[in-house]
This record gives structure tokens, sequence and C-alpha cells, in this order.
């Protein structure tokens, strides 16, 4: 049966390993299995995904600069609320 997203490894990753390269500890799944000091994939970046169906396309997404579209429809979104709050509580007190 094929499912979506990556392939479920066989194995566990491990919270810390070590670098065969260089020997710095690390958490594979903060660096996406890559070692922050020398930059060599030590565990392939499949196998340390967590892969949540409509959360991590949203966020590669984000992280690849969506977040800048985001931020803008929230505070349009945001100044269009306050426009009506603020209009509303004015037509409320009879001022308008």
């Amino acid at each position: 049966m094929q499912t979506s997203g990556p392939a479920a490894s066989s194995f566990v990753i491990l919270n810390k390993i070590t670098c065969p390269v260089c020997g710095t500890h690390f958490d594979p799944h903060q660096s996406s299995g890559q070692c922050p000091v020398c930059g060599e994939q030590v565990v392939p970046e499949s196998a340390v995904m967590r892969f949540i169906p409509m959360l991590t396309p949203a966020w590669l997404w984000l992280k690849g600069g969506g977040w800048r579209l985001a931020l803008l429809v929230v505070f349009v979104l945001y100044q269009i609320g306050l426009f009506i709050f603020i209009w509303h509580s004015l037509a409320d007190a009879h001022v308008l």
C-alpha cells in the first residue's frame, strides 16, 4: 500500500549522534541529518524528517519565503477587523 510522503524508515535515529568526520555530537532531527560544524550529511534527510501531511508542506512553504505573504495577509485581516470593530463601536455610541 502506497502512502503519501516519505517512506517510514525501518530503523530508529537517536537524538544524539557523532559525526564521523569531525567528531561533533549533534541532534540530527534539528539539523536535517547534517553536521552543523563540517556540513557532512551523516544521516539521510528523509530518515530524520518528521512528515506530517498538512503541516510539513505548509512549513516548507513558510520556510521558503512564504512567511512574507502570510504576514501580509494576517496584517490586512487585522486592519479590516480593527476598522469594523471601531466603526461598530462608534455606531453604537451614536457618534457617527
